[in-house]
Formats: structure tokens, C-alpha cells, sequence
């Protein structure tokens, strides 16, 4: 198959975070790749797609389930079933948005009280692709001492990120959210705040509606965006705009501190 390596790991990052979700009292998560050929009949059919050769990904959890009136909504954009100020309704609509992009399709099957399925069938290729040159990293990664405010709903990424930031000499100040944030900027007494680390889609806020509510009280302060979004229309629709400092999730130790250093010193 030809894909985007990092875009599939989103992809399938957003699939087990919602099995996750899906299982608060607990369960199993499986993950699992064949070589397929799919052939059409009269009871199945997955978006409309061709007979062929595929190499199937399949995400399945032993959840609650998803009802059928909201199982054919869920790729819909905005479109979610949780609290208010618990999801965008972006990641199932990134996630299909992926696949078809890499010329796939994505398929789903679930029962209530017994869990859910998501199939993913991308073309598969018989050339074969070229070995990749594994990157070396020379020498420690760069860091600094400067003050960092790094606001990110998801709590398994946002203490990855701080530890690593922190590794790197960083003071780190976390936030889970838009309100937040605003708690730590207007509870820190004046401290400098170097640099503005924040997930451009927030439960409660965008990233760009935070990102100028610290700049009119910290002039100084550098902004830098991250998400896992690779639709340029569902970043827009968030604010984020061209010449702005922006970072692909997911991203290695060395695109942090890079990144960083880059934006702190107004390389950007």
C-alpha cells in the first residue's frame, strides 16, 4: 500500500483514543492488518468501493457500541456525541478524510453492549518501495530555559510532551484547556511567558482565539500551533493562518525541540 506513515498513525491513534472512550469501565483494544480481496455482492458494500486487492487495517474494542442512528453520522464533520466541552467531532471526519486521501475507504460495524469495528481498506501496491535511510541523530537535542505554557486537552500527550519539554531545561506550565490557560497566564504574576505551545482545536476554545487573548497580555510572548488535523479547510475553520508558527502532530522529541528553539528565536 502507499500511505503517508505518520497520517496512518493519526489515523489509528484517533480510532483507539475513541475505543478508549468507549470502554470506561474497561476491555480489550485490538489491532490487526491482513492482505485481503474484496470482492462485491449483494450484502456488502463499504462506500461505494471497487473489487480488488486491499491491505485491511482493522481497530476493534469491546465498548458500549454505537447506535445505528449515530453509526451513519459518525464521519460527519462537528458531528459528535459527547458532553459539551469533551470533543470537536473532528476525529472521525480526520480520520476518513485521511484514508480517502491515501486512496482508501473506511468501514464500520458495531453492536450495542458488544463493541465496534472500524475497517480500513487502502489499495494494495506489488511494486516495492525503497528501504528508508534511518535518520541519525547527531548529538543531545537542543534546549533552553525559557518558560513555556503549553495548553493540550489530551492528558496521555500533554505529560509526554511536558516531560519531554522539561528534559529539555523548559519550565513547563500546563493547561488542559482555553479556561485553563487563561487561570495560569492571570495567576502567574507577571512571570515572562516565553512561548505559547497549543493544540489548535481545544474543547472550549481554538488555539487562534487563546493565541490573542495571551498576546494582548503578553506582548513578548511567541506563539506556536500544533494538531493532529492535515484538512487545511478544518484548520482554517480553527483560525490558523498563513505565517503562522504551526507543528504536525504526531511529532518526534527532535520536531519538538527544533520547532521550538525555532519559534523562541524568531526563526519562524
Amino acid at each position: 500500500m502507499k500511505a503517508d506513515p505518520s497520517q496512518i498513525e493519526q489515523v489509528l491513534l484517533n480510532l483507539c483514543v475513541n475505543a478508549r472512550d468507549a470502554m470506561a469501565n474497561g476491555g480489550s483494544v485490538a489491532i490487526t492488518s491482513s492482505d485481503v480481496t474484496y470482492e462485491i455482492d449483494e450484502t456488502s458494500t463499504i462506500n461505494e468501493m471497487p473489487a480488488g486487492e486491499y491491505v485491511k487495517l482493522t481497530v476493534s474494542d469491546t465498548g458500549t457500541g454505537i447506535a445505528p442512528d449515530v453509526l451513519k453520522r459518525i464521519f460527519e464533520p462537528f458531528f459528535t456525541t459527547k458532553d459539551k466541552g469533551k470533543g470537536t467531532g473532528l476525529g472521525l471526519a480526520t480520520c476518513y478524510g485521511i484514508v480517502k486521501q491515501s486512496g482508501g475507504y473506511i468501514g464500520v460495524d458495531s453492536s450495542i453492549g458488544v463493541g465496534t469495528t472500524f475497517s480500513i481498506y487502502l489499495p494494495r501496491v506489488e511494486e516495492s518501495g525503497a528501504l528508508a535511510t534511518p535518520v541519525k541523530q547527531v548529538g543531545a537535542l537542543q534546549g533552553g530555559n525559557e518558560t513555556i505554557l503549553y495548553v493540550e486537552d489530551e492528558i496521555t500527550v500533554r505529560s509526554l510532551t511536558a516531560h519531554v519539554l522539561r528534559r529539555l531545561g523548559y519550565t513547563v506550565l500546563e493547561a488542559g484547556d482555553g479556561a485553563q490557560a487563561r487561570e495560569v497566564v492571570e495567576s502567574s504574576e507577571g512571570r515572562r511567558i516565553d512561548l505559547l505551545l497549543a493544540d489548535i482545536v481545544l474543547p472550549d476554545s481554538g488555539g487562534k482565539e487563546l493565541s490573542d487573548w495571551v498576546r494582548d497580555r503578553c506582548t513578548d510572548t511567541r506563539i506556536l500551533l500544533c494538531s493532529g488535523y492535515v484538512d487545511e479547510n478544518i484548520l482554517k475553520h480553527h483560525g490558523l493562518e498563513i505565517g503562522t508558527a504551526f507543528l504536525q502532530k504526531p511529532f518526534t522529541p527532535a520536531d519538538l525541540a527544533q520547532k521550538v528553539r525555532d519559534v523562541i528565536e524568531g526563526r519562524n
